[in-house]
């Protein structure tokens, strides 16, 4: 079943680069751009999976905060009626 082009091992490499390019979006921005600027030219599959690593980071987080901001909206609909009943 499995393909000549299919390689368990590359992909396992793909994901843990994936992996490292979320984690250090995380909790090293700076090493990330860093890594990614000196690898840009020799090894574009490597930043390809730290991109999408440190992308995937960003979208999570961006999910998250509209979420609490959603919260925090539906929080304060009635104190915003409170305010306005007060004048």
């Amino acid at each position: 079943m499995e393909t000549e082009d299919y390689n368990i091992e590359e992909e396992q490499e793909w994901q843990d680069i994936f992996n490292s390019g979320y984690t250090l979006a995380q909790f090293n921005p700076a090493m990330l751009e860093q890594l990614i600027y000196e690898n840009e030219v020799e090894r574009p599959s490597l930043v390809s999976a730290l991109r999408l690593g440190q992308w995937q980071y960003e979208l999570d987080t961006n999910k998250s905060q509209v979420k609490e901001f959603e919260r925090i909206r539906e929080k304060s609909k009635g104190r915003d009626r409170d305010f306005e009943r007060s004048w």
